[in-house]
Order: C-alpha cells, then sequence, then structure tokens
C-alpha cells in the first residue's frame, strides 16, 4: 500500500511552500496539491484502491471546505486508508474539538507547517508502517 500526500489549500502560496515542506522531511516525493475539499474528494474516489491518503487540510475553502470533506469521507469505507492532518491559521478551541471528533484526524496543527511537524508525523503509529522498510 503506498502513501499518497494531498494538500488541500485554497491558498497557493501555502500549497507551494507545504509542498516544499513535504519534500525536505522526505515525507513525500510529489505531493498533490487540491484547491478545495470537493477536489481532493473527486481525487480520492476516482482513485480508490489499495492506496492511503495523509491529507493536510485547510478548514476554510470555497466550494467543499475541510469539514464538508471530513463529513464526505466519513461516509466512504475508507477509514483504515484516510489520515487527516487538520492545517488550519484557526486556534479556536471549538475547532479544535471538533477535529477531535472525526477518527481521520490524527494530527490538528497551525500554519504554517514546519518540517520538524512533519517529520514528527512519519512517527505516528498510523501513518509509521508507510515509510519503515
Amino acid at each position: 500500500m503506498k502513501l499518497n500526500l494531498l494538500i488541500v489549500d485554497d491558498d497557493k502560496m501555502v500549497q507551494t511552500l507545504h509542498s516544499i515542506i513535504a519534500k525536505k522531511s522526505g515525507l513525500t516525493d510529489s505531493p498533490i496539491n487540491f484547491a478545495d475539499g470537493q477536489q481532493a474528494f473527486d481525487y480520492i474516489i476516482k482513485n480508490n484502491g489499495d492506496d492511503a491518503y495523509l491529507i493536510l487540510l485547510d478548514i476554510n475553502m470555497p466550494v467543499m471546505n475541510g469539514w464538508e470533506l471530513l463529513e464526505a469521507l466519513k461516509k466512504q469505507a475508507l477509514k483504515n486508508q484516510i489520515f487527516v492532518v487538520m492545517v488550519s491559521s484557526s486556534i479556536d478551541q471549538h475547532d479544535l474539538d471538533k477535529a477531535s471528533t472525526y477518527e481521520q484526524v490524527i494530527s490538528y496543527v497551525s500554519k504554517p507547517l514546519t518540517k520538524d511537524i512533519l517529520e514528527g508525523l512519519k512517527a505516528q503509529q498510523q501513518v509509521k508502517p508507510f515509510f519503515e522498510h
């Protein structure tokens, strides 16, 4: 099973920054960027197979926001294939609490991401098997 990194954020500069950091951290050589949750959801459904997805997910986006994407993914039979890191500029406790109610969410971090945060993700129990040889 392969782990794909999806960066879902409507800000192109954030996408670029997070892509560079993901590559430097050794998380992936080829992150896939989406400007909204609908694009990411369509990609996952179209490419649904044995692959897993680590999604760096913004909350506030047009078309389909981060919460709506989480709800859509929750309805799919992909529980062991979806790992979400909420990446937001919001430090609202309500958002932190809400994120913790989703089984797919493995972390909630403030923008911008850092290399240390992404390297720490590789050690998390849920995704660690993808990085062990």
